[in-house]
């Protein structure tokens, strides 16, 4: 959910981001609090993997990657890993 502090709890709306806040306040009615029993239900989107990933120039320390990205790129982007194995 997202809101800032001028919004009233109640009139919050989806947020799109995994940072995205919500305002709330123990002492001001606006924004205030949620009501008793309000329960939130997140579902993450699917990952999409990279597509036609591709590895050239390979050496001893270094080789360089590449990859076209899918029609809808993750929010937070990627993430590379690599190993020994």
């Amino acid at each position: 959910r997202i809101s800032n502090e001028t919004t009233a709890f109640a009139n919050s709306h989806a947020g799109g981001l995994s940072n995205s806040r919500q305002a709330f306040s123990t002492a001001n009615g606006v924004p205030g609090m949620p009501d008793d029993g309000l329960t939130y239900s997140w579902t993450p989107s699917a990952c999409k993997p990279p597509l036609s990933v591709g590895v050239n120039n390979i050496t001893k320390n270094a080789a360089q990657i590449s990859w076209t990205q899918p029609a809808v790129v993750p929010n937070e982007g990627y993430d590379i890993y690599y190993s020994t194995s």
